[in-house]
């Protein structure tokens, strides 16, 4: 997905898709990110120094199930709603992470108090 409003210039490397109007783009973004989606691709990729591609040919040959748009949109919703759900968990993982390491400093700078004592 090229989230740009500038203009680009794809190479051979690039592959443009386009898609049928009724078809929602972030709907097959996240087709394609989910198991399903990485299975069919991780079949196809070539290539081994570093940079993989998918062929054109391959690209056409990926089966992606276009339900009614309403159920694109509602997976669309449930995964950024998902998504937001887990940054915030991880926000709130990284601040007990260095609420631990306050107290285990803190312990630390007691036992060497009373160890000098």
């Amino acid at each position: 997905m090229y989230p740009y409003e500038d203009g680009a210039i794809a190479d051979g490397h690039i592959t443009i898709c386009r898609l049928r109007p009724d078809v929602n783009l972030r709907y097959v973004v996240e087709f394609l990110r989910s198991e399903s989606g990485q299975i069919q691709m991780l079949r196809h990729v070539c290539g081994s120094t570093g940079q993989t591609e998918l062929l054109v040919d391959h690209i056409r040959s990926l089966r992606i199930p276009i339900p009614s748009p309403e159920i694109q949109k509602e997976v669309v919703r449930l995964m950024d709603e998902a998504r937001a759900q887990s940054d915030e968990l991880l926000r709130r993982g990284q601040a007990l992470r260095e609420e631990s390491a306050n107290m285990i400093a803190a312990a630390r700078q007691r036992m060497m108090i009373m160890l000098t004592r």
